[in-house]
């Protein structure tokens, strides 16, 4: 038996599989995927995230694979903007770091398996189902059935709800928002400002551009189709993010520059408020629990 089974190996099950396996406890890590492997994403670290990422020594591994941003930028929906350091406070850094996922995921999982976590690809988890005195995990992988014990579980699955439906935590579907990507090379102009746009993307969302290293940059435009908003809006994200992408400031930072790979959509958690975080010897982490932040620029 297990200490603690780990569902989902992203960025939320990855960490805690690190605090938890460098405490000595017996760690098993569990993803569907092999990794490395890509997640659709606005790629954007909040201060706060790179303060846990300091505290489990990877801030520094982490800068020269990201680019830094020291600034905010917001435009408003007529074209007005306003610009804004980034506040160190509290301890957190005056900045914040965009790092594809891509890297980042596996970084983060390479870094608790390298401090005792083990690890299982591949592994399609449909049932959690805790005892009393144990928690038991059920599910699928090559060649056939998975099961293992363990004394608690987390649950790290992010916008994905099957599972929480599974286990009694989700008796209805959960608000989220949708979001569109893409990555650009060659962008013009370029610095090291976050750049946040409500000019042509349906209220209340918004548009952002966050650069990356080179001259490449992860673009995207997300909306909020729920409370009186969703009473007309549409929930075409590629047309938010082709309308976005249109606006006359993004046409001048991508004049000459190139779409790598497709537009690609994805939902968000942002159900925090009440969502459910824990059932019995089990605890929901990261975006599970609906902990999405709405804001990218919020540190």
């Amino acid at each position: 038996m297990h200490d603690v089974v780990i569902v989902g190996a992203g960025p939320g099950g990855a960490a805690a599989g690190y605090y938890l396996a460098k405490q000595g406890l017996d760690v098993l890590l569990l993803d569907k995927a092999d990794f490395p492997r890509d997640k659709t994403c606005g790629d954007g670290l909040t201060p706060r995230a790179l303060t846990i990422l300091e505290d489990m020594g990877l801030l520094s591994e982490l800068l020269p694979l990201g680019s830094r941003l020291n600034r905010v930028e917001i435009a408003s929906a007529t074209g007005q903007t306003v610009e804004a350091p980034f506040p160190g406070k509290n301890g957190r850094p005056g900045y914040t770091l965009v790092v594809p996922r891509l890297t980042l995921d596996d970084t983060l999982r390479s870094h608790a398996i390298a401090h005792g976590a083990q690890f299982q690809s591949q592994v399609r988890v449909n049932e959690v189902a805790a005892n009393g005195k144990e928690v038991l995990i059920s599910g699928k992988r090559p060649g056939g059935e998975f099961s293992a014990r363990a004394k608690a579980a987390i649950v790290a699955t992010g916008a994905g709800v099957p599972l929480l439906q599974q286990m009694g935590l989700l008796k209805k579907m959960p608000s989220v928002a949708l979001a569109a990507r893409a990555y650009f090379e060659e962008v013009q102009g370029l610095t090291d400002t976050m750049q946040l746009s409500f000019a042509g993307v349906p209220l209340p969302g918004y548009g952002w551009v966050f650069p990356l290293p080179h001259g490449a940059a992860n673009i995207g435009a997300g909306i909020f189709p729920w409370g009186w908003a969703g009473r007309w809006m549409s929930r075409n994200t590629r047309q938010a993010f082709d309308s976005f992408i249109q606006t006359p400031r993004l046409q001048e930072l991508l004049a000459g520059a190139r779409r790598v790979g497709p537009v690609k959509g994805y939902p968000l958690r942002m159900d925090f408020l009440t969502a459910p975080t824990y059932a019995e010897r089990t605890l929901l982490v990261g975006e599970a629990p609906g902990w999405s932040i709405p804001s990218p620029a919020r540190a």
